[in-house]
């Protein structure tokens, strides 16, 4: 995938940082056999997409009122791909060549650990919002 001149960091598969955010995914939301157990998340929406054209206009209507200047981490379901990070307005920009990285057949998490959200592009066809399930000890803080 090219990125261009857009701004970004790319994150070493099985790196400290790498693990850093794994590991938030997995505090923050309830993971079941391959994805988010959504019914778990109080506060989730989620709708159904059948072709790469439709999972690009849910994930730009999706972040359409949200910080596109905010810093997002960009991670593919296979363990061995590297991490993103970049802005959200970069990501909305370059969303299709994200979701055609693999074609729509490995699931892509968009989170933001500052801003406190997920979005779970799922292979089998839904795109998944939700804030996570921290608060007070469970909380687990973005590492600078």
């Amino acid at each position: 995938m090219e990125q261009g001149d857009l701004p970004h960091r790319v994150i070493s598969p099985q790196s400290k940082d790498d693990k850093d955010l794994t590991e938030w995914t997995q505090k923050a939301f309830p993971f079941g056999f391959s994805s988010i157990d959504w019914s778990r998340v109080p506060s989730h929406h989620c709708v159904e997409w059948a072709s790469l054209e439709e999972l690009v206009v849910a994930f730009r209507k999706m972040t359409e009122s949200m910080n596109h200047a905010g810093l997002v981490v960009v991670m593919w379901g296979n363990a061995l791909c590297p991490v993103l990070e970049m802005s959200l307005g970069d990501v909305r920009q370059i969303a299709t060549q994200i979701f055609e990285e693999h074609e729509t057949s490995t699931d892509v998490l968009f989170f933001s650990r500052s801003d406190r959200w997920l979005i779970e592009m799922h292979h089998e066809g839904t795109l998944c919002f939700g804030k996570p399930n921290l608060s007070g000890n469970e909380r687990v803080r973005p590492s600078n």
